[in-house]
């Protein structure tokens, strides 16, 4: 397609495959197959393999990756949050969203480092919205401000 489609939501798997071709990395072991809505043929595997292997990503479950669900924000801030190695989050300011007690445990350090980077913020109203769905402007804005830090 070559539709941008700037309002449409971001999946699982396309957000992943965004971040793992955008970081050039390559997996230097197969992926052992736990997930069982994966499959060998689909067209984002060898993405899989690569942001396992990276530790970029975790299923929703033991054996569900939920390709096809729609990433939410917090997913993003932690998948985007695990690419840094060992970051100093001392020298992080947290930021206190309106809905801060949304985020959910697993995302908050990721979301504060973020914020704290300028690569991921929340909203004019001082939300950060942990479980919308991340859009395709908001995915291209934030890889965008990544690349450029």
């Amino acid at each position: 397609s070559t539709r941008f489609e700037p309002y449409r939501n971001v999946t699982r798997a396309e957000f992943m495959a965004l971040v793992v071709r955008m970081t050039g990395l390559k997996a230097d072991r197969p992926y052992n197959g736990t997930f069982t809505d994966v499959d060998p043929e689909d067209w984002f595997y060898h993405e899989l393999e690569v942001a396992l292997q990276h530790g970029f990503i975790t299923g929703k479950s033991p054996t569900t990756f939920a390709p096809n669900d729609p990433v939410t924000r917090e997913q993003a801030a932690t998948i985007i949050g695990r690419m840094f190695r060992n970051p100093d989050y001392s020298s992080v300011k947290a930021h206190i969203y309106r809905d801060q007690n949304e985020i959910s445990e697993y995302a908050k350090t990721h979301v504060q480092l973020l914020e704290s980077k300028g690569i991921m913020t929340g909203y004019q109203d001082n939300t950060f919205r942990p479980q919308q769905p991340l859009s395709r402007a908001e995915a291209a804005a934030i890889l965008y401000r990544l690349l450029n830090k």
